[in-house]
Formats: structure tokens, sequence, C-alpha cells
């Protein structure tokens, strides 16, 4: 019935949101509207696919909707359209909405945080490390905990008290360290290590490919891959595309289509299999909705891509790749100041020990 879905559909949602399914997410969210007392959760949907594809004028629309549906906002809709608005950089709309709340919610940790992330961006250091008190941390949830030792490691830093920076900079990353205790973490370069992998340089000389060839970049996290995309990104030629799931979903349909194992299996794979995962990879590109000009280079980075550059070559011969390279020193250090998340890959960046 349709309680029992009501129940439930927010966190299809939420999956079908992390596997770029915005169709699904659309349709799924159109259907909750609906159902009483399910426009709030549809609308969260509506904005969480439209802030992830950048389209930021229909994310602001659809949060004006959201605010303006009922007489009383929920402090969850407020506290989310504040932190959707943060993400995209509208700082004063974000600004003005959390005045309301301090009217609304009285003295609620989170409008604090996001008063010192206000501050951060116009490095009002001091004021940062005012509002984040040790007290106030304790109080944020665990998400907000990381983030704010992190905004208050880099107000320290900014006034030049570097232990006070390194004591906050380690606790973000204990608290990163304890989620990933226990979990099972696989060794994805091993696997390929095992591979005989001569069937990549074959294919590359017997294969005669009229069809685009993408070009990738990589490189490991924090090694200067993002600004590059950056730069690249201005060229009215250029379509980047930034940490996508487009080779990841070919890995999994290499499974649950071809019935094979990935990477184990690579070599089995047949031109008509590496075809169809071909044709699948720039589906998926055109389903991103991304405007791609005439005779336009496709940029399709990830820094993950890395373990994966054996079947990258088995798919695109012909691709060029870019490989960013820094100090490993300094990529240590920049990835211990990161706020990582807590999945397989980034599991061993927790800690300058790990890295």
């Amino acid at each position: 019935g349709e309680a029992a879905n009501a129940d439930i559909a927010p966190a299809l949602g939420e999956c079908y949101l992390e596997e770029d399914r915005y169709h699904d997410v659309n349709t799924l969210a159109e259907r909750m509207k609906t159902w009483p007392g399910q426009f709030a959760p549809a609308q969260a949907l509506l904005i969480s696919s439209a802030k992830r594809q950048n389209q930021k004028t229909l994310t602001l629309s659809l949060i004006e909707e959201l605010l303006s549906h009922s007489k009383f906002v929920e402090e969850w809709q407020l506290e989310f359209a504040i932190d959707t608005l943060m993400f995209i950089r509208e700082h004063q709309q974000a600004e003005k909405l959390l005045q309301q709340a301090q009217i609304d919610y009285v003295n609620k940790a989170w409008i604090s945080f996001y008063q010192a992330e206000l501050k951060a961006r116009s490095k009002q250091s001091e004021q940062v490390i005012e509002l984040l008190s040790d007290e106030l941390i304790d109080r944020l949830d665990y998400m907000r905990q990381k983030a704010a030792f992190k905004l208050r490691a880099e107000a320290f830093d900014q006034q030049q008290n570097y232990p006070a920076a390194f004591s906050d900079y380690s606790a973000m990353a204990s608290l990163n360290h304890q989620r990933v205790q226990g979990q099972t973490r696989k060794d994805k370069v091993a696997e390929f290590q095992n591979l005989d992998l001569s069937f990549v340089q074959q294919q590359q000389i017997e294969q005669e490919l009229n069809q685009p060839q993408p070009v990738f970049m990589m490189g490991f996290n924090r090694s200067g891959t993002t600004l590059l995309e950056n730069i690249l990104d201005t060229q009215q030629q250029v379509v980047a595309l930034s940490e996508t799931r487009s080779i990841y979903n070919l890995t999994q349909s290499i499974t649950s289509k071809l019935n094979k194992r990935y990477p184990q299996d690579l070599a089995t794979l047949s031109e008509k299999e590496l075809q169809q995962l071909r044709e699948e990879y720039f589906s998926f590109i055109q389903s991103l909705n991304v405007e791609q000009p005439p005779n336009s280079l496709i940029i399709d980075k990830f820094p993950l891509y890395t373990v994966d550059l054996p079947f990258i070559l088995q798919l695109f011969p012909k691709a060029k790749i870019i490989f960013c390279l820094r100090h490993p020193i300094d990529t240590c250090l920049s990835n211990f100041q990161q706020n990582s998340a807590n999945n397989q890959e980034q599991a061993w960046l927790n800690q300058l020990g790990d890295c």
C-alpha cells in the first residue's frame, strides 16, 4: 500500500541518486507527490537530482517551491535547503535562510556550523574558531563533526597556529578512521597484478576503430586532476566529465550482463562484447545531458581510473591518457587534510601512516 511505499521510497530514491539514475529519481519523486505527506521528501529527491547534474537554476527553483509549499517549514527542510545552497555556492541566499533559522530554531548546533562555513568563505578565521568551539562540535552529527574540524583546522592554519591546525586535522582523520575500521578492504591493484595483460597490447595493434576515442584523466587523489580538468574545461571544444560512473557502470555490466568476472575475465571479452560496452559508455554520456559541440573532445576524469587502465585501453585502444603526477609527500599531506568519504578507495587515506 501507499504507507509501505512511503516508508521505503526515499531510500530507493537515494539508491537511484548514487547510481546516477536521474530519470528514475524524477519518476519516483513525481509519484511520491501524489501520496499524502510525501511532497517534501519527493521535492528533496528532485533537488538532489538537479544539484548532482549541476542544474543550478532548476535547483534554486525547486528549493523555492519546497519552502513555499507549506506555511510551516520543518527544521529538516530548512537545514536541507541551506546545505544545498552552500553546495551550489549561493551563499547570500543561504545566509538569509540562516537568519530565519536562528529565529525559528534557537540554539541549534547546525546553524552555528553553517555560520562558520560562511565566515570561512570570507576568510574570517577568528570568527570561525569562535563559532566552532569544542562544545559545539560535540553537539554536531558525525558528518558535520568531520567538516567542522576541517573548517577550524583551516582557520588555525590561516592564523599560522600550526599545532592547533594539525590537532584538528588529526581529529577529523580519527573520525574517518573509526568509521572504516572493520570494513573489508579489497586490493584492486593485486587483482590486476595477477593477470596476464598482454591481450591489451595485442588489441591495440589489431583494432582500427573509427568511433570517437575519449581522453581519460587519472592520477592519485589530490594530484591536480580537478585543477587540470577545470582548466581544460574552459576550452570550447572540450567536454569535461567530472568523476561520473561511466567506467564503473561498465565493470558492473561485465558481471550482470555478460556473466563474466571483472577483472579476471577481461581477456575473454569478444569484440562483439567490447562493442556492446562501448555503446553503453556513450549512451551513459548522452544520459548526462552534457552539451557536446560538433567535433568536441570528451575528457573523462576520475583519479581512480588508474586501476582500470587495462580495461580502458581494451575498450578504447587509441584513447589518450592524461596522468597527473605530484610529489608523494605533498600528495600524502593533502589527502590527510581532506574530509575523505568512508569508502573502499579512501580507506587508506585517513592517517598519515596509511598514506
